[in-house]
C-alpha cells in the first residue's frame, strides 16, 4: 500500500531534468553520458567538463571523487568519440583558468591514443 502511493506520487511528479540534477554522486556523471550518448546534446558534455573544478582535494572526499570521475570519463570517451574530443578543445578556451588546466590534460592524453 505505501509502495503503491509512493509511485503514484512520482508518477504525477514531473521528471528532474538531467541538466539541473545537482552534482552529488557519480551516478549524475553517468546520467549526463547516457543522455549525451543518447541524443547528442553537447551541455550534457560541458556539464561534465565543468565538474572537473572539483579534481581538487580541498577536504570534501565526495566532491574530490566526482572530479575526478568527470576526469577519467571525459578521457576515455574522448579517446573513443572524435565528437568529444572536439568538444573538449572547443571548450578549453572558454573555461575558467582551473578546469582549463584540467581539460588541457584530458586533450593531450586522449590523443596519445
Amino acid at each position: 500500500e505505501e509502495s503503491k502511493e509512493l509511485i503514484d506520487r512520482l508518477l504525477k511528479e514531473e521528471p528532474p531534468q538531467v541538466l539541473e540534477i545537482p552534482m552529488v554522486s557519480p551516478g549524475v556523471l553517468e546520467m549526463l553520458w547516457g543522455t549525451y550518448f543518447a541524443n547528442g546534446d553537447e551541455r550534457c558534455v560541458v556539464r561534465l567538463i565543468e565538474t572537473l573544478r572539483f579534481s581538487k582535494p580541498k577536504g570534501d572526499l565526495n566532491a574530490f571523487l566526482i572530479g575526478e570521475s568527470a576526469r577519467w570519463s571525459l578521457t576515455t570517451n574522448a579517446m573513443q568519440d572524435p565528437k568529444v574530443l572536439e568538444i573538449c578543445r572547443l571548450q578549453v578556451k572558454k573555461q575558467p583558468s582551473e578546469i582549463r588546466r584540467i581539460l588541457k590534460k584530458v586533450v593531450e592524453e586522449a590523443q596519445k591514443r
